[in-house]
C-alpha cells in the first residue's frame, strides 16, 4: 500500500502548488476571470500530476511519479464571494512510480478532498488564480469550465524535483 504520508504530500503538492508557464491565446469564448465570475460550485472532472526528480550532479532523472485519478464521488470545489473556497468528496488515485533502472510500480487508493475556509484570489490581467497562497495559470475559463495548471520546482539534497498538476473543474448548473 502507498505510504499515506508520501501520498498525501504528493497529492497536495500536485494539486495546490506552483506556477506554470502556460499561456492563453485570446479567445472570444473566454469569460473575464474575476472573483464574481468564478464564484460557484464545481465538479472535479480531471486531476492528474507528475513529479520528476533529477540528480543535479549527473543530470539524470532518478525517479518519476505519475498520479492519475478517476471514480470521482461528489468531488467538488466551492468558491465563495468572500474569497474563500472549500473542497469535498473523494476519488480513486493511482500512483505509478518509476525508479531509473527498475520496473514501474503502481498502487491505487481512495483519497478524500476535505478542505474548508481556504483563501483564493484571481488576477484578471495575468489569468492566474491563487489557491491558499499558491499561484496557478488558468488555461481555460469560459464561465463553466475552469482549467488550472500548476508547476513547482524544489531543490533538496542535490536533487531537483519538478511537480506538475492539471486540475479541471466544471461549474454545476
Amino acid at each position: 500500500m502507498i505510504d499515506m504520508k508520501i501520498f498525501k504530500f504528493l497529492f497536495i503538492a500536485l494539486t495546490i502548488f506552483g506556477l506554470t508557464s502556460c499561456s492563453n491565446d485570446d479567445d472570444n469564448s473566454t469569460v473575464e476571470l474575476t472573483i464574481d465570475n468564478v464564484v460557484g460550485t464545481y465538479d472535479v472532472v480531471l486531476l492528474q500530476g507528475s513529479e520528476v526528480v533529477t540528480d543535479n550532479s549527473t543530470g539524470v532523472v532518478v525517479v518519476t511519479r505519475q498520479i492519475t485519478t478517476d471514480t470521482f464521488t461528489n468531488a467538488i470545489f466551492i468558491f465563495n464571494t468572500d474569497g474563500t473556497y472549500s473542497s469535498s468528496g473523494s476519488f480513486r488515485a493511482t500512483l505509478t512510480e518509476t525508479i531509473t533502472g527498475q520496473n514501474p510500480t503502481s498502487e491505487s487508493e481512495i483519497q478524500s478532498l476535505d478542505d474548508d475556509g481556504l483563501s483564493f484570489s484571481v488576477d484578471t490581467a495575468n489569468r492566474t488564480i491563487t489557491l491558499d497562497g499558491q499561484l496557478g495559470n488558468v488555461t481555460l475559463f469560459d464561465g463553466i469550465n475552469l482549467y488550472i495548471n500548476l508547476e513547482r520546482t524544489d531543490t533538496f539534497n542535490g536533487n531537483t524535483t519538478v511537480f506538475n498538476t492539471e486540475l479541471r473543474l466544471r461549474k454545476q448548473s
